[in-house]
């Protein structure tokens, strides 16, 4: 049901494009200052508009290869020129439409083959009368202008399409041996046991689409929008699982492979990561090496200061150790020279004389010595 519906109003939007595209061309057309000026001249003196008014059906041609003839009609219904393929319009109603409208018609022919009759009232555009009707066109369209369109929108095979007018006249049919131009029998508008009827009215006339659909057709499921479903859904459920594989491969196992050489860094610190990636990923693991080699490089470092600091201060204990025998044998040495008592006073003489030498060291050099000093003795002359 909702397929159907969406055909119906599918197919109403192109044809109402299509009606609008010829309202367009035949406005452009009957508006155009040579059309205008040959509906306004008397007879006598049409003659040398004709080639003009030629050119410009030609030019209407190349815009809707789909119009076959143009005939104009002046308010008498009486025609003044025609172009085209020769038809058989019908002219006792031409001047009763105020505005644009479209007709199915059958050509005299045996071939019965069905035409449309696109009549446009022309009115003065240089007239002070409002709607001063001049006269009207008609343009004659090809019988597939419409086909197409509701081809297009048979939701099944057994399914039949209408496009009818005011009075539910055939415009055009698909699904039908309804011919074009016969009136639609008002007892079968509906929808009954066997079939359903659908109808839609379209916005710019009061044309409808209307169409019959089999009730089994209804209760028959889409085999092929079943098929299509499965299809998707094999299609989405090998996408996920590609997808999954690659999240796994390309995020989750690098991620627990990085997560685990943290763990293990401490037991193992000589070991790097090996990824070798352009993403972030990769990154990561640049960083982390680097951020190893630079902890084991302040290491070692670390390490040679301790060495230094240790050999310093071991040469710094050995350097005392020396001082200190140096000092003892020293001492031993002047115990030994200086024993005797007159030696003795020759050693503090000469500790007396190193102890002047440092006071007279800097700005002061004044020495105060006491009256029993040997020093003082020998100024004295004692």
């Amino acid at each position: 049901m909702c397929i159907r519906d969406s055909l119906t109003a599918q197919t109403a939007t192109r044809i109402e494009a299509y009606w609008d595209s010829l309202y367009n061309i035949t406005t452009a057309f009957c508006y155009s200052p040579t059309v205008q000026q040959y509906f306004s001249v008397n007879s006598l003196n049409r003659l040398p508009d004709t080639q003009e008014l030629a050119s410009v059906f030609s030019n209407t041609i190349l815009l809707n290869d789909r119009i076959l003839s143009v005939y104009l009609y002046n308010a008498d219904a009486k025609q003044i020129a025609s172009m085209g393929k020769n038809f058989s319009i019908d002219t006792s109603k031409l001047n009763t439409d105020a505005v644009m409208n479209i007709r199915a018609s059958h050509l005299k022919s045996n071939e019965k083959r069905p035409y449309y009759e696109l009549i446009f009232p022309v009115y003065d555009l240089n007239s002070i009368q409002y709607q001063k009707l001049l006269g009207t066109c008609v343009f004659v369209l090809e019988p597939e202008s419409f086909d197409d369109t509701l081809q297009n929108a048979q939701s099944t095979e057994h399914a039949v399409v209408f496009l009818l007018d005011s009075s539910d006249c055939i415009l055009a049919s698909a699904g039908s041996s309804q011919s074009c131009g016969s009136t639609l029998a008002s007892e079968i508008l509906h929808s009954t046991s066997e079939k359903y009827f659908f109808t839609q009215t379209l916005s710019c006339n009061d044309w409808k689409i209307a169409g019959f659909l089999p009730e089994s057709d209804l209760r028959k499921p889409d085999q092929s929008l079943k098929e299509t479903q499965i299809l998707v859904y094999c299609i989405s459920l090998c996408l996920l699982l590609f997808l999954l594989l690659y999240c796994n491969y390309s995020i989750i196992k690098p991620i627990t492979g990085i997560s685990a050489f943290i763990r293990e860094i401490n037991q193992n610190p000589d070991s790097r990561l090996s990824l070798d990636r352009p993403d972030e990923i990769g990154t990561v693991a640049e960083s982390l090496n680097q951020m190893l080699d630079e902890k084991q490089q302040m290491q070692l470092e670390i390490e040679q200061v301790k060495y230094l600091a240790y050999e310093t201060e071991l040469s710094k204990k050995q350097a005392e150790i020396l001082e200190a025998e140096g000092e003892q044998e020293y001492m031993k040495i002047l115990a030994q020279a200086y024993g005797e008592e007159d030696r003795s006073e020759f050693y503090s003489f000469v500790r007396s004389l190193d102890a002047l030498k440092t006071s007279m060291k800097g700005e002061d050099k004044t020495v105060i010595l006491s009256a029993d000093s040997p020093i003082a003795q020998i100024f004295e002359g004692k």
